[in-house]
This record gives structure tokens, C-alpha cells and sequence, in this order.
């Protein structure tokens, strides 16, 4: 028999999903409302609109906004990579507490297109959309969706996120090293050898949400700097 493949199994999941819910995050907006509720606001309408928009697609786990967004089983949308870590050791929803009937996580590709377009509205702050930025470059990488994760990256190192150097650079290497560069393939094997210079890394917890800076002498705070994962 013919298998099924992963954008059909998506699609089954889909139609017999509860339907999605946004979670309500409580933030409140500049004009002291909370989003998503009647509020005065000296910004044009469009712009609340997106904004309001924009909180919505916050991951109420992490806080952050969504990268890689799917729903469970209790209707909400999630970060895949936090709810996941969730439901590993957990069988409750972690927004309303209650008992799951199952794990399912459907994928959202809608709202992942829906976050795109928030941050390309320019009404975010420019360090969430520096972050973002960061965040999605990796996880398309992680996905082999090389020509999204170098725009990204690039975005994100000219928003002035240095972390996004460290992973373009990577990436050169690897595929100058594929392509049978003899320093790329000896810069890929000290990277290797030494666990990608960065020992468990910014990688999952960039895509989680979790970021920061850098202290004064180069500790790591969060999303550090380039230096910090320098091979020897």
C-alpha cells in the first residue's frame, strides 16, 4: 500500500483537531488595554489590528513569539519545541491544566505565515523581531530549508544580532566543506570535534525562546556572542 505522506498525515490531523485557540497572554497594549479588548488607542486602527495580532502568536509557554506554531489537543497554539518538552513529562494542558485526551500536535502553517507578516509590518520592537529573526534562521536550518535560514540569518546579523554570525558561518562551512574545500573540511572536523564549540547551545534554546546577552566578560546570559563558540 502506498504510505501516507507527512502533508497528508497534517491534513488528517487538521480536520480532526479541536478547533485553535489563541492563547490570551495579558499583556496590555500602550493605551492600557488589554489586546483583544475595546480600548482607546492613539495608534491607527491598522496598526492596532497588528499589534493585537502580534500578541496573540506569543507561545504561552515560552512568551515568545512563535517560530515553529502548532496546536494540541486542548485547541491551543504552542511552540512545538516547548509543548513538546511539555507533554514529555506531562499529561495536562499547559494553559488550562486540564487532562489531554492525547499528544497530537498539528502543524500551522497558516500562522506561521500569519508571524511572517507581523514581523515584516514594522510595528514590533526591533529586539523581539532581532530575536525572532535568530530564532527562525535556526530552526529553518534545522529543517534543511537552507535558502530561508541564510535570509533570515543575514536579516538578524544586520538587525545587529551577532549570534546570527556564528550560524551563517557554519553553514558556509558546511557546504564549502560538501563541496570538498580542504579548510572547510578540516574547519568542519575542529567544529566537530569539539561539539560544535558550544557545548549543549544556543541552538534549542534559541528555538525555544529563551535569549538574553552577554555579560562584560563574555559569559553566556542567553543568545551570546560569536566569540563565546569560537573552535579552537
Amino acid at each position: 500500500r502506498k504510505r501516507a505522506s507527512d502533508a497528508d498525515m497534517d491534513e488528517v490531523r487538521a480536520r480532526s483537531a479541536p478547533p485553535v485557540r489563541f492563547a490570551d497572554s495579558g499583556r496590555r497594549s500602550s493605551s492600557g488595554g488589554v489586546f483583544g479588548a475595546p480600548a482607546l488607542s492613539r495608534r491607527s486602527s491598522a496598526e492596532e489590528v497588528v499589534a493585537s495580532m502580534a500578541e496573540s502568536l506569543h507561545c504561552p509557554i515560552t512568551n515568545a513569539l512563535l517560530v515553529d506554531p502548532v496546536s494540541a489537543a486542548d485547541g491551543f497554539i504552542y511552540e512545538r519545541d516547548a509543548v513538546s518538552r511539555w507533554l514529555s513529562s506531562h499529561d495536562t494542558s499547559p494553559n488550562t491544566g486540564a487532562v489531554l485526551p492525547n499528544k497530537v500536535l498539528v502543524a500551522l502553517p497558516a500562522v506561521r505565515a500569519m508571524v511572517l507578516s507581523v514581523v515584516d509590518s514594522d510595528t514590533l520592537p526591533e529586539d523581539e523581531v532581532r530575536e525572532w529573526l535568530l530564532r527562525r534562521g535556526v530552526w529553518a536550518a534545522g529543517t534543511s530549508n537552507r535558502a530561508e535560514a541564510k535570509e533570515l540569518l543575514q536579516r538578524a546579523l544586520g538587525a545587529g544580532c551577532v549570534e546570527a554570525g556564528y550560524h551563517l558561518g557554519r553553514m558556509l562551512i558546511e557546504e564549502a566543506a560538501a563541496a570538498g574545500m580542504a579548510e572547510a573540511v578540516a574547519a568542519q572536523e575542529r567544529l566537530e570535534s569539539s561539539g560544535g564549540g558550544r557545548g549543549r547551545g544556543a541552538s534549542a534554546f534559541a528555538i525555544g525562546g529563551v535569549g538574553g546577552d552577554c555579560d562584560e566578560e563574555g559569559g553566556e546570559t542567553g543568545l551570546c556572542s560569536v566569540e563565546r563558540y569560537e573552535p579552537a
